[in-house]
């Protein structure tokens, strides 16, 4: 899911790219409300940052087991061992090195067994790392990332879309979601 010459490069900026973000914020009530509507009772924050939007969820609902995944920090360098309900990314796919998206996106299918929801930027950062690239290493519209999502059978029940950025929720295809909002070229 990373290369080891993006986790140094990553590790080299001692978090200083992520430092403040919260893309989270804006989207949190949406990720609780699925949380609720779904029954979640596990959820892994994939790209954890600082680890406060997992700290965030369960301040809402302690009884939620929550993981998180952050390839520049040690202690959660590692994929939950289990599968959980829901993964959630916040400003994290963007970072994704291109050659590696396919494989991580089927990670993310893997594990995940009620439901996905993402927050993707579209657009390309403000920031640079060490190496001069952009930060935003992967650049594509809604619709690619609905596209690749959707290839391991999720189906996009949800949209938003705003400015250059795009949530979306995918849910496992059944007989309640197919034929939904969700078939991959409806979720443009």
């Amino acid at each position: 899911m990373i290369s080891q010459e993006y986790k140094a490069e990553l590790e080299s900026t001692n978090g200083k790219l992520w430092v403040g973000t919260r893309a989270w914020h804006k989207c949190r009530f949406d990720i609780l409300d699925l949380i609720d509507r779904l029954d979640i009772e596990s959820v892994l924050d994939f790209g954890a940052a600082e680890g406060t939007l997992g700290a965030w969820l369960l301040e809402q609902r302690p009884d939620l087991e929550v993981w998180a995944y952050e390839p520049r920090r040690p202690e959660w360098a590692e994929m939950p061992p289990v599968p959980v309900d829901l993964v959630v990314s916040t400003d994290v796919l963007e970072h994704v090195e291109p050659e590696l998206v396919e494989a991580t996106l089927e990670q993310i299918a893997d594990i995940a067994t009620k439901a996905q929801y993402h927050c993707i930027s579209c657009r390309k950062a403000g920031a640079r790392l060490p190496s001069g690239r952009n930060a935003h290493l992967t650049v594509n519209p809604p619709e690619w990332w609905a596209k690749q999502l959707t290839r391991q059978g999720w189906v996009v029940t949800g949209k938003n879309q705003y400015h250059t950025v795009v949530e979306l929720t995918l849910e496992q295809a059944n007989d309640s979601t197919e034929g939904t909002e969700g078939a991959p070229d409806s979720a443009a």
